[in-house]
């Protein structure tokens, strides 16, 4: 039977997020047909009060008869939460399959890596197939990519207690490891020192996470534990675009190399990517990576910087304005004055791809007269909050144009480091 479907009160409400889907919908799924977890009760209703808290709406079922391409069209996310044995019959995995290939994400919670044996797309969805465990025991879990919300708050030393889970064998060459085990550090483990626990992967067009995490009960009451599952749960939902996003038509100088989708800007002087078009309110999207040492920054309406810069590995508490996630500082008189550091350090490491999500109000005018400051209601880079309700009071230093409208083009800075930008749009808010 499915329990009825649970909406925090401002659901509907735009309320600035830079999220596609402020407010996902998530099917919870708990069939075994093996060993059954005890906590599944317990969990279920901990992850019902998470979308009470975060804003996403939840269904829980045990039926598997809910996996239909019609039924799963009411969902963003699906979580197998402590599923075991073989749960699916063919025609609900080929649905389930259409359904994340489509852009629905998945969450694996536990012996969800238990689940399956026989169907061989399930490795590729859930990462690696559980082998064994010891006994119930302390261990340090050590967070090897902040660059994740559901990780980007976590202790680096993270030391937990739960049943801890031997795979078949290591997906690392497979996905994108959040953390892993130090098997020095607990007893009974089989994996040979390379033992990742929680990871993230794609799945078609959807996004897909595990943790080993969640056998006890307690599990679920850990605030840690919490936001990471929630953070999960709203991550694997933002596959998709907006449906009123339009790509951003750019001018593009010459020395600007256009490839596979791809502007790519190797000698780091090649002059700036102007929209064609102005814009105004809304969500903007961008895809960058740099090399080491590099520097750039998203300009929106021509004005108002979100820096980008290569500051992979600086402690948060040492962030600036001039660091990537920073709002840019003003200029005046020679000197520099505002600007605010990234919340936390949520940048990849050099290669590797970055997203930006923006969300911006411009300024507002009355009777020719500004009325109220521009303002950054979020930023969020690689999914991760790095700045929040942030006013700008006006251009931010080497703008397009010193005064300030309602409108104006994105640009994108080629005259400050070597940068390869891509999947650039806007959806008007």
């Amino acid at each position: 039977m499915i329990a009825p479907l649970i909406a925090a009160a401002w659901m509907a409400a735009d309320d600035g997020r830079a999220l596609v889907v402020p407010n996902p919908r998530l099917l919870v799924f708990s069939r075994t047909t093996g060993f059954r977890h005890d906590c599944i009760p317990v969990a279920t209703e901990e992850i019902k009060s998470l979308g009470k808290e975060y804003g996403f709406g939840v269904d829980a079922t045990e039926d598997s008869a809910w996996f239909t391409t019609e039924k799963l069209r009411n969902y963003d996310v699906v979580m197998f939460l402590c599923t075991t044995g073989t749960i699916l019959n063919d025609a609900q995995k080929s649905a389930f399959r259409n359904f994340l290939e489509a852009g629905g994400g998945y969450v694996g919670v536990h012996s969800a890596a238990d689940t399956e044996y026989e169907w061989p797309a399930y490795k590729d969805i859930v990462g690696a197939y559980f082998m064994s465990h010891p006994a119930i025991q302390k261990a340090l879990v050590k967070i090897e990519d902040k660059a994740h919300p559901s990780t980007a708050y976590a202790p680096t030393n993270w030391w937990r207690t739960d049943e801890w889970y031997d795979y078949k064998d290591s997906p690392r060459s497979r996905v994108r490891v959040l953390a892993s085990l130090d098997e020095s550090t607990y007893k009974g483990n089989k994996m040979g020192g390379d033992h990742p626990i929680i990871w993230t992967s794609n799945y078609g067009r959807g996004r897909t996470w595990y943790t080993g995490f969640g056998h006890t009960k307690e599990s679920y009451a850990e605030p840690q534990v919490r936001k990471m599952l929630a953070e999960a749960v709203i991550w694997t939902a933002q596959s998709k675009r907006p449906a009123n996003a339009v790509d951003v038509a750019l001018q593009i100088p010459k020395a600007w190399i256009q490839a596979n989708g791809e502007l790519d800007n190797k000698d780091g002087r090649s002059g700036h990517l102007v929209s064609k078009s102005e814009m105004a309110d809304g969500h903007y999207h961008a895809e960058f990576k740099i090399p080491a040492g590099s520097n750039s920054g998203v300009y929106v309406m021509g004005r108002y910087e979100i820096q980008i810069f290569d500051s992979f590995g600086k402690a948060d508490k040492d962030l600036t304005f001039a660091d990537a996630g920073g709002v840019y500082q003003r200029w005046q008189n020679e000197k520099g004055f505002e600007g605010k550091g990234a919340l936390v350090n949520a940048l990849r490491k050099p290669g590797e791809w970055n997203t930006y999500d923006i969300r911006f109000q411009g300024p507002r005018f009355k009777g020719g007269k500004k009325v109220s400051n521009a303002k950054f209601l979020e930023v969020r880079l690689n999914g991760v909050v790095v700045q929040r309700n942030e006013e700008v009071t006006g251009p931010t230093r080497a703008p397009m144009f010193e005064d300030e409208k309602p409108t104006g083009p994105l640009m994108l800075q080629g005259d400050h480091g070597p940068i390869t930008y891509r999947n650039v749009w806007f959806a008007p808010k």
